[in-house]
């Protein structure tokens, strides 16, 4: 009985090993992601103030022509 119950405990500690390292292995995948999303919204941020009316769309353009205030 003694050895069964440490072959099990043995088999217990590799799946938690094993989940933990697939947690930590998306969780650092989804940092990284989040990351590069964010750096992508930064810079297109940055874009449109440096160039508003290029970032217009049509509605835009025919509301300013309209309100040119």
């Amino acid at each position: 009985m003694g050895g069964c119950a440490w072959m099990l405990v043995g088999k217990v500690e590799r799946l938690v090993s094993e989940a933990k390292s697939n947690y930590m292995h998306k969780a650092r995948a989804a940092d990284r992601n989040y990351h590069k999303d964010r750096a992508g919204i930064e810079d297109t941020r940055a874009r449109e103030v440096a160039t508003p009316r290029a970032a217009c769309t049509e509605a835009d353009a025919h509301e300013l022509a309209m309100h040119p205030e």
